[in-house]
């Protein structure tokens, strides 16, 4: 759905709801493709926003989906824009974690001084413009924010 509020294009994406579990990622990166496409990024910056999704929900799964507090096996996806940033917020029913928070491994130190982990979520940083997390009704929920724009450093 599209609307114009005080002259901003705003849109939202219908929430999808997917099984937790790693072969739902060809449906999560579908989701972002097609928000991507229909907001108008480039090749570039639907590949990096596809990565950074996949990176949050393949986290998810792999490091938190036997810890589920609930009992519920679903994650949810949705997205929208404002003006000219997207945003995307995925949701699990996992222990609360906080992936926002600051890095304790930095991609700047020798190979031989890192923690092993940790590239990802940096490799998150560096492709969004701001993030935020919630941990509310046994559901970790994490939004980005990026430009539509290419992010190119």
């Amino acid at each position: 759905m599209r609307v114009n509020v005080m002259g901003a294009n705003v849109m939202h994406f219908p929430e999808q709801a997917l099984p937790w579990q790693l072969n739902s990622l060809a449906e999560v990166t579908a989701y972002v493709a097609q928000v991507c496409r229909q907001v108008g990024c480039s090749d570039l910056r639907q590949k990096q926003l596809e990565l950074a999704l996949d990176e949050l929900f393949t986290n998810s799964v792999i490091h938190n989906s036997e810890k589920t507090v609930d009992g519920a096996a679903s994650v949810t996806i949705e997205a929208g824009v404002a003006g000219d940033e997207v945003w995307f917020r995925l949701c699990d029913p996992g222990q609360a974690f906080d992936p926002t928070a600051p890095a304790l491994n930095t991609a700047n130190a020798p190979l031989s001084e890192r923690a092993i982990g940790g590239l990802g979520l940096h490799f998150v940083r560096q492709v969004i413009e701001r993030w935020a997390w919630d941990y509310q009704d046994n559901r970790n929920c994490v939004t980005l924010w990026a430009s539509v724009a290419d992010k190119v450093e």
